[in-house]
């Protein structure tokens, strides 16, 4: 029961996987925000940051916001 359970569970596993690296190449702040809880712990570079969802989208947006004006 176990193993099946597992193996409905794993594509979705996978599709999830999926969209989360996928709103990241994109800099897609609101998609990955979905994937949160109310409270994350953010580390950019050497910076880790106790926020909360909204916090955590904002400072994700400048910072990919930041990373496009380098490229």
């Amino acid at each position: 029961m176990t193993w099946f359970l597992g193996a409905l569970l794993m594509p979705l596993s996978a599709q999830l996987s999926n969209q989360i690296v996928q709103s990241l190449k994109k800099g897609d702040v609101n998609a990955f925000s979905r994937f949160f809880g109310e409270e994350i712990t953010l580390i950019i570079g050497k910076e880790s940051s106790e926020l909360n969802k909204e916090e955590a989208k904002s400072k994700l947006n400048d910072f990919f916001i930041e990373a496009s004006r380098r490229s």
